[in-house]
């Protein structure tokens, strides 16, 4: 699996863990469900704004969604 597309996949399981769907995380984010969906789809998309957003939602650090494009998860 390439970073991106493990970037989407741990934002999904992510929010998995804490009971959000696609909709209840555009909700809570404040990004449009349509716009959330593509970001997930194209990870290297995703601003600064809404990774604050979705990490805060989903009650991790940034960090925890970031890891896994430019830390040791992504090797």
């Amino acid at each position: 699996m390439d970073k991106r597309a493990a970037l989407g996949q741990h934002i999904r399981d992510l929010m998995d863990n804490a009971g959000h769907s696609e909709n209840s995380l555009a909700e809570t984010t404040g990004i449009p469900r349509v716009t959330l969906r593509r970001r997930l789809d194209a990870p290297e998309n995703l601003s600064v704004g809404e990774i604050a957003r979705i990490a805060a939602a989903l009650h991790v650090e940034p960090s925890a969604l970031t890891e896994y494009y430019y830390g040791e998860a992504a090797a």
